[in-house]
């Protein structure tokens, strides 16, 4: 149920005019590539640098060149990175903060340690100009 709510909020934002969507600790998720309605909506999805090389393999292996041009991958270890550095960065082909941003930290509370907590929070802020 949670995935499935969180899908139909994603959707709505989009449809409301949302033009990014941002996947803290991404893992394995694999909306990007699931769901129609985000196949031209930039997608950046943020995680440790072993999990996404490892999920990078799989996605190449497994979807269509066409169905992921619109995902980015932002290696961040939260435990020596700060995520704006790594994937907020309006100077990189990732995130433009200023525009309408879906932000998801689907597993976050109860998977992070706490300084990955603290700076997803902190860049969540930031996302949001505050």
């Amino acid at each position: 149920m949670r995935t499935r709510l969180i899908d139909d909020l994603v959707l709505d934002a989009v449809a409301a005019g949302a033009t990014r969507v941002v996947l803290l600790g991404a893992g394995y998720d694999n909306r990007a590539y699931r769901l129609p309605a985000l196949a031209t909506t930039p997608v950046v999805e943020t995680d440790h640098p072993a999990t996404q090389q490892a999920k990078m393999r799989v996605v190449k292996a497994r979807i269509r060149a066409d169905r992921r041009a619109h995902v980015r991958f932002g290696p961040v270890d939260p435990s020596r990175q700060e995520l704006p550095a790594a994937a907020l960065d309006t100077a990189a082909p990732t995130v433009v903060t200023a525009a309408p941003t879906v932000v998801i930290w689907e597993a976050g509370p109860r998977s992070s340690r706490p300084p990955s907590s603290t700076i997803a929070q902190a860049e969540v802020k930031h996302a949001q100009g505050q």
